[in-house]
């Protein structure tokens, strides 16, 4: 979810965005994780919404869709079936390590009508205190289980590895789990503004002083939703470029 965020304005804004649905034997389809085009014919998401730990799937028989040119989600431009689920072969379940994957599609998308994100691969262009934005259809409340009808968009500004693992947030060694190099974190200090259940494998896009986007991270994990010092924790891209 994207908690005190707005509804993304106008609809379409993100060509790159998609839905990600899990379809059952039956043909029923349920809401599961955002992505984004990354070519004409590949979506980058997070390991978590396929895989319980490696590439062991947590998909039973259902195969996965994604929703494309949507804004509220159930009315998409098209729905474009997944071919492949290619995951982090070391994506770690209990560590939410390498929490990215990379979903190959039936068909080649018109990159005029939906232009992939550009990824950063320079990190000064993302240090701590950079303007990025969370995008996603997740729930507007920790646990009200509700994801948001529409697509929502919110603004946190990158905390530096050093400030995510310190004493009130996620210490090394702490009960919960430790941020890593293959993760990136982002929001405030005070929290409000985070993502949150049903935003994860969708974007974290860094803010450049002439108001362009490029992604950084994958919403992955984070303790609670908006709490304070409790930021909100995404696969770190750039530092994931190897397996891409």
């Amino acid at each position: 979810r994207i908690i005190s965020g707005e509804e993304v304005n106008p609809p379409g804004k993100y060509p790159w965005m998609l839905g990600v649905v899990a379809v059952s034997s039956s043909g029923s389809e349920s809401f599961r994780c955002g992505a984004t085009l990354i070519t004409s014919r590949y979506a980058l998401s997070a390991s978590h919404c396929f895989f319980s730990s490696g590439t062991d799937s947590n998909l039973g028989s259902s195969t996965i869709s994604l929703k494309v040119g949507a804004h509220d989600i159930d009315n998409p431009s098209k729905t474009v079936e997944v071919t492949d689920i290619i995951g982090h072969p070391d994506y770690d379940g209990n560590k939410w390590e390498n929490d990215i994957t990379v979903l190959r599609l039936a068909e080649d998308l018109d990159t005029s009508t939906y232009p992939p994100v550009r990824l950063e691969w320079d990190p000064e262009k993302y240090a701590e205190g950079t303007p990025a934005r969370v995008i996603g259809w997740g729930t507007t409340a920790q646990g009200s289980g509700q994801a948001s009808q529409v697509l929502l968009q919110a603004n946190v500004p990158v905390v530096s590895q050093e400030t995510c693992s310190g004493p009130g947030s996620y210490p090394p060694g702490g009960a919960g789990l430790t941020v890593t190099d293959a993760m990136l974190c982002a929001g405030f200090e005070n929290g409000g503004t985070d993502a949150c259940q049903g935003d994860s494998g969708g974007p974290l896009v860094a803010i450049d002083a002439n108001g362009d986007l490029s992604q950084i991270g994958i919403v992955s994990w984070g303790e609670g939703c908006a709490q304070a010092q409790k930021y909100g924790v995404y696969a770190h891209v750039n530092n994931l470029r190897g397996f891409l």
